[in-house]
């Protein structure tokens, strides 16, 4: 069986220190709007949302009106991805709970789907 080797983490890649310029995408449903970085998806709703996710932070069911996906380096071993997280979303202006996921896919090829029944 091979080995895998993790690079060890490194908190520069990890967390830039300035907010990340992002890229706002339709989304079709009023009230909520996504934008897409390199760095992160972000998306923001006008009022709350009842959400039940895994997310690393703000995980469960709760009410929050920010998903935060940030794109971390493959093998991350953050001692604490949940500090890791606030302290991006907090450089993002969002000081209000949120639901925060992390992930080494590549965040810039996001893309926004919005379904309608047929008429």
């Amino acid at each position: 069986m091979g080995r895998i080797a993790l690079r060890p983490y490194n908190p520069v890649m990890a967390t830039p220190r300035k907010p990340v310029v992002a890229t706002p995408m339709k989304t079709g449903i009023p009230g909520i709007e996504v934008s897409v970085s390199k760095e992160a998806v972000l998306v923001r709703s006008d009022l709350p949302l009842r959400v039940l996710s895994s997310a690393v932070a703000g995980g469960g069911r709760t009410e929050v009106r920010w998903i935060v996906n940030r794109h971390v380096p493959k093998g991350y071993q953050g001692a604490d991805p949940v500090a890791d997280l606030t302290d991006f979303a907090g450089r993002q202006g969002i000081h209000e709970p949120f639901a925060g996921l992390m992930t080494a896919a590549l965040m810039e090829r996001a893309q926004c789907v919005s379904l309608r029944p047929d008429s």
